[in-house]
């Protein structure tokens, strides 16, 4: 539970600081303006990196002891914040910026027990010097830190490629009994989650300087404790699967600028995802190419991490090599995507169109019925699961009734029909339910999981039928972006590496519960443009029903 909790208040945090930073950031110089080497189009706030970070740092403070490893980390972390959003301001050199990562990392290295003591290949006996052991750990780290900052190219890509590998390193800390790096991934993959609402394409904020070289500096902090821990059995050479991607896609440009003379350092087009576009594919597409790869990548990390470092660096090699070959092949094939994003358009309209006419034209019922199933099925799911709770522990309890207070004051002093902050605390109580439904069930049995299965298979068919018999604002605003594709991805591999002991059952039924619920609140806060609808009313007698359970 307690990573639940870690997990939703980092990403409730993040959702709140973005905003406020984005109202910020003209006043303050971080837009980041559009020039011959960047994709985007319009002026965009560079301040993601708050959210992120201060999502990590209120929970890593609440839920984790104050050890010599968790302050030199925040304190990294606070370096990283600060050096970066100078950097989005000033532009400062990349002396000074390499002065500020050295300034976050040194003393993580020197009292926060980060060193790279056993080499890949080289076997448990062998054991790296202090002398050694400590500055690579920093050039490690400080080369993970600069390796995501180049691959920040495209909305929505930075962060899902970190979201992934944090997801992976966090489990397996979790099945390796390492508490405060589980704990801290999870803080920074809610942090993740909370920015990617405002970066998925089309991107509202960037995460700038301050977000990319933290996330890289946690990537490379968190895979080096994972994997260099004396009590570990994941094998060193992990490290590359895991963190997949950036670093490959870092190797490949370097090695190519050397080959023609060129700084190893100089900003160019010719990462993975800059490729991906050449070849004719849209933004989003092109991002969502590269998730799938940073999965396969990811995926294989979890699936090797016990083998052995030989098996992981040649299949580590493998898809390297392939991926590198794959493009040049298709380069020289003169294969390109057509996409006529003209005729995509006029496509789509019509679609929408001949929708609107269907509607109009076939049996009322297939508009209303499945449209009036949803609006109240998922709130009368929420709040006759609450009632049927026996157990209710405390923190979900306060969390509850911290929901409830900060829903009625918000629904009744706050002028916008659907705020951010409604949306946050409607998430943030269906999850509980749908947790709480897992872990402690009120009802035992076949019919009972039949009874409830059921009930969202019958609210997964309203929801296509409700899309398929529906209005056009609903087809136009009811998308999927490549967000949803991310959390597929992880949620997939994840349910696959995970080896918990709630079981298959509950980890498949835990994250079909959630998508769907997820997508039920989504929807009906589309259709719904009042504040006081059904939804708002059922999250909120659910929230009041939990409190008063959990803390009486």
């Amino acid at each position: 539970m307690k990573y639940f909790l870690i997990l939703f208040v980092s990403v409730a945090v993040s959702i709140i600081v973005i905003p406020a930073m984005m109202r910020l950031a003209p006043r303050l110089g971080m837009i980041d303006y559009p020039d011959e080497r960047r994709i985007h189009v319009a002026p965009t706030p560079r301040v993601g990196g708050w959210g992120i970070v201060l999502g990590m740092l209120v929970t890593v403070l609440f839920w984790l002891p104050p050890t010599p490893m968790v302050i030199c980390y925040l304190f990294g972390s606070l370096v990283l914040l600060v050096f970066g959003s100078v950097d989005d301001r000033y532009h400062l050199p990349p002396k000074i910026k390499f002065a500020g990562q050295l300034l976050a990392i040194v003393p993580l290295a020197i009292w926060g027990g980060m060193e790279i003591t056993t080499i890949p290949l080289l076997g448990d006996s062998f054991h790296l010097p202090v002398y050694l052991s400590v500055p690579f750990a920093v050039f490690a780290v400080v080369g993970m830190t600069n390796a995501l900052n180049t691959s920040d190219g495209l909305d929505g890509l930075a962060g899902g490629e970190a979201l992934l590998s944090l997801g992976a390193i966090a489990l397996l800390s979790y099945l390796d009994g390492g508490t405060e790096v589980a704990m801290i991934a999870v803080a920074v993959v809610g942090g993740i989650l909370g920015f990617l609402r405002y970066n998925t394409h089309p991107a509202n904020v960037f995460m700038g300087d301050s977000g990319s070289q933290f996330i890289g500096f946690t990537m490379g902090f968190l895979v080096i404790m994972l994997t260099q821990s004396a009590e570990t059995s994941i094998y060193p050479a992990v490290v590359l699967l895991l963190l997949g991607l950036p670093i490959a896609d870092l190797l490949v440009v370097m090695i190519r600028r050397k080959r023609r003379g060129a700084s190893m350092f100089e900003p160019s087009k010719e990462h993975f995802h800059h490729l991906i576009l050449d070849l004719g594919f849209s933004q989003r597409a092109s991002v969502g190419i590269m998730y799938l790869l940073q999965t396969l990548f990811v995926f294989m990390g979890g699936v090797l991490a016990y083998t052995n470092d030989v098996v992981i660096l040649f299949v580590y090699t493998v898809l390297c090599v392939g991926l590198v070959m794959s493009l040049r092949r298709v380069y020289i094939s003169g294969w390109r995507y057509i996409g006529n994003q003209e005729r995509k358009a006029k496509e789509h309209h019509a679609n929408a169109r001949r929708a609107t006419d269907l509607m109009y034209s076939s049996p009322g019922v297939l508009v209303w019925l499945p449209r009036r199933m949803i609006e109240f099925g998922v709130p009368v799911y929420l709040v006759v699961a609450s009632l049927a709770f026996e157990v209710v522990p405390q923190d979900i309890g306060i969390l509850a009734a911290f929901v409830f207070v900060a829903m009625l004051l918000e629904l009744v002093f706050h002028d916008v029909s659907h705020s951010i902050f409604h949306r946050a605390f409607v998430y943030i109580i269906a999850a509980s339910v749908v947790y709480l439904q897992i872990t402690y069930p009120p009802v035992h049995g076949a019919w009972a999981r039949v009874a409830d299965v059921g009930f969202f298979v019958v609210l997964v068919i309203g929801l296509v039928i409700a899309m398929i018999y529906s209005p056009r604002r609903r087809k136009i605003e009811f998308f999927t972006t490549t967000m949803d594709y991310l959390l597929v991805f992880a949620g997939i591999s994840l349910l696959i590496l995970s080896q918990t002991p709630m079981g298959g059952y509950a980890n498949i039924a835990l994250l079909f519960y959630l998508g769907i619920l997820f997508y039920g609140c989504e929807f009906i806060n589309i259709e719904k443009r009042d504040r006081w609808n059904e939804l708002a009313i059922g999250s909120m007698a659910s929230a009041a029903i939990l409190g008063v359970k959990g803390i009486f």
